[in-house]
C-alpha cells in the first residue's frame, strides 16, 4: 500500500495551481466598488448600509435584482424586526431600492444600480 498521499510530489508546487490561486476579483469588496461608492452617497447611516449590502447580496446570490428582505440575516447584525420596517423606507428614499410588495412580514424589493458613467 502507498502511504505516500502526494504521490510523485505536492500538487500545490504545481505551476497552475500558484497561477489560479492569485487570480482575484477586480475592484470587489462584498460588492462591486463603483456601486459602493454610489450607495455611500445616499445612505445616512451604517444600519442603511448595512441593509443595502444585505440586499446586494441576496441579489446575487438569487441572480435577481428583486429579493425579499430577510429578517434573520440582519438580526445577525443587530438590526431586529422593527428597525427593518423602518430602514427599507429610508432607502427607498434614497434611491438605493425600490419596495415592490409588503405583507405578513415579509418586504420585497428592487435593487437599484448606478447609471454607467457618460464618455
Amino acid at each position: 500500500m502507498n502511504t505516500d498521499i502526494f504521490g510523485k510530489g505536492d500538487p500545490f508546487d504545481d505551476p497552475s495551481w500558484r497561477k489560479a490561486t492569485k487570480r482575484r476579483a477586480d475592484r470587489f469588496i462584498g460588492c462591486s466598488v463603483p456601486w459602493l461608492a454610489w450607495v455611500l452617497r445616499r445612505v445616512k447611516s451604517k444600519e442603511q448600509l448595512a441593509l443595502a449590502l444585505c440586499v446586494y447580496r441576496r441579489c446575487c446570490v438569487q441572480n435577481s435584482d428583486t429579493v425579499t428582505v430577510p429578517t434573520e440575516e440582519l438580526t445577525e447584525l443587530g438590526i431586529g424586526r422593527w428597525a427593518k420596517y423602518h430602514l427599507v423606507p429610508k432607502l427607498e428614499q434614497a434611491g438605493v431600492l425600490r419596495v415592490l410588495e409588503t405583507g405578513r412580514g415579509t418586504i420585497k424589493v428592487r435593487l437599484h444600480w448606478p447609471d454607467p458613467p457618460r464618455s
